[in-house]
């Protein structure tokens, strides 16, 4: 994505090999989490004690309700003491602000939240702009995550991973007439 690369500048730019896989352990074609893993090298005398990282994911519905979209899981913690691994275990969560219609396709969010041709400044892709924008999302993703451990130590590479859990979880919609009438009885 060039674009991006252009608006921080290559000096600011590290290489990352990021690996993501998707799990079904019970092969019920139905993922039970993600896994995903970033290695980040360092240079001579480079210590990493924050991480922030956004964690893009595509939902697809297809039930009762059909819905397409981006959503997004923030991984990030602080620490005084330089780290090694940071490790993040978390359900995957979908929220949504009101019941979703049963009518047709939902794509408004199937676009990117960082959409290249939005992008006109580095403010365009901070934290800050990126969470006020998303948090207004009537549908959105988020990462539970209860369980982060940090590896202190130093070394050539810093190493993030995240586990993902995709919990079965209850979606809210507005039924159509002939649904309403036949639960009525």
């Amino acid at each position: 994505m060039p674009e991006y690369n252009d608006l921080i500048g290559s000096k600011y730019l590290t290489p990352v090999l990021i690996k993501a896989s998707e799990i079904d352990v019970n092969r019920d074609d139905i993922v039970d989490y993600f896994n995903i893993t970033m290695k980040i090298p360092l240079q001579n005398g480079q210590k990493v004690h924050s991480v922030k990282a956004l964690l893009f994911f595509e939902l697809h519905l297809h039930d009762r309700v059909k819905l397409v979209m981006e959503g997004i899981g923030v991984i990030q913690k602080d620490s005084p003491l330089p780290g090694l691994e940071y490790h993040v275990i978390g359900d995957l969560m979908f929220r949504q602000s009101g019941p979703l219609p049963i009518h047709g396709y939902r794509t408004k969010y199937k676009s990117s939240v960082l959409e290249p041709d939005q992008l006109k400044s580095i403010t365009d892709i901070k934290f800050q702009r990126i969470y006020e924008d998303y948090a207004f999302r009537n549908e959105s993703l988020f990462l539970d995550s209860p369980y982060s451990n940090w590896v202190p130590g130093a070394s050539n590479t810093f190493t993030v991973s995240a586990k993902a859990r995709v919990p079965v979880q209850t979606i809210l919609y507005t039924p159509d007439a002939s649904e309403s009438i036949k639960w009525a009885w």
